[in-house]
């Protein structure tokens, strides 16, 4: 926690949906325990349950299917819903005891990472624009302005097919070749 959030009470930060997933999945607990690979056979259903549980949007209810994933995958389906709902059953845990308290460690280790995920949306389309912003920002082109090279890069992401002609227009400038407009 950094010393900004950490000031103010009550701060609730959402955080995109696919970072977290990467993150609970390579979480270095699972590996560190003395049974080698005690999630194994886990992790792609495990992966479409925290997928759900994001796509809920009431924060209670999210938490409660994060936490019910254990004993779902040890075949009690009691508190799911519906009820009667069946499917994969974890052999290895449903087997071990101590794997299900492994488990249910883990789970609710993540349990306030789940409840802080926004079910908005995702961060890809921040991600694609900055990218598209660094682009331009290479070092190779001899651009002096910063603020020039950013400026292009969103009349390219607003209007990709007539960006081109707009900045000829606003610089009073002929037209391009067609061979050097069909490059772009």
């Amino acid at each position: 926690m950094n010393e900004r959030s950490a000031t103010i009470p009550n701060l609730h930060i959402l955080t995109s949906a696919s970072h977290k997933t990467v993150e609970v999945f390579n979480d270095k607990t699972q590996k560190i325990e003395k049974i080698e690979r005690p999630f194994w056979g886990l992790n792609a259903s495990l992966s479409m349950w925290l997928w759900s549980c994001f796509a809920e949007e009431n924060i209670d209810k999210r938490t409660k299917m994060w936490e019910n994933c254990v004993y779902h995958y040890i075949g009690n389906h009691s508190f799911c819903e519906p009820h009667n709902y069946k499917c994969f059953e974890w052999q290895k845990g449903v087997n071990s005891i101590q794997l299900q308290f492994m488990l249910y460690d883990w789970v609710h280790k993540w349990t306030p990472i789940v409840s802080k995920v926004s079910s908005i949306g995702s961060t890809c389309m921040n991600e694609a624009f900055n990218s598209k912003i660094a682009c331009y920002l290479d070092k190779s082109r001899a651009w002096n302005n910063i603020n020039i090279r950013v400026n292009v890069a969103i009349l390219e992401w607003n209007d990709p097919e007539h960006f081109l002609g707009d900045i000829q227009k606003a610089l009073h400038l002929p037209p391009l070749p067609e061979r050097c407009v069909k490059s772009f």
